[in-house]
C-alpha cells in the first residue's frame, strides 16, 4: 500500500497509545495503538492508509480526503466514511460519537 501512495516508511512500531489508533512522523515512522490489532479489518486498513497518507499530506486538507475517500472505495463501498479516520479512538465504555484526541480537537469515532 506504501508504494501505491509513493511514501517511504522507514520503521513500523506497535505500543499502547491512550487517545489514538495510530500517528506517523514525518521521516515515515508509523506508530500504531496496539489495541488496534483487536479491531475490525476496515478499522485496522482505515488507520493505517490514514497514516500512510499523513507521510504524504501532513494535513486534513482537501486533497488529503479526497485520497482517503478513492482509496478506501477501492477496498469496497461499505469502507467509505466510516468515522475512524485512523486517529481518535472510542473513550473505554464509549462505542460512538464525539471523541477528543490529545489536543482537545473533536473527532468522530466508532
Amino acid at each position: 500500500m506504501a508504494d501505491e501512495i509513493g511514501v517511504h516508511i522507514t520503521e513500523i512500531h506497535i505500543r499502547n497509545m491512550k487517545n489514538k489508533w495510530a500517528s506517523c512522523s514525518t521521516t515515515g515512522r508509523l506508530t500504531f495503538d496496539r489495541s488496534l490489532l483487536d479491531q475490525p479489518r476496515e478499522t485496522q486498513l482505515e488507520a493505517i492508509l490514514h497514516e500512510l497518507l499523513h507521510v504524504r499530506y501532513p494535513n486534513h486538507g482537501r486533497m488529503f480526503k479526497r485520497l482517503l475517500r478513492a482509496y478506501l472505495q477501492q477496498e469496497g463501498p461499505d469502507r467509505q466514511g466510516s468515522g475512524s479516520g485512523g486517529k481518535s479512538k472510542p473513550r473505554e465504555g464509549v462505542g460512538s460519537g464525539e471523541d477528543r484526541n490529545r489536543k482537545g480537537v473533536a473527532a468522530v469515532a466508532t
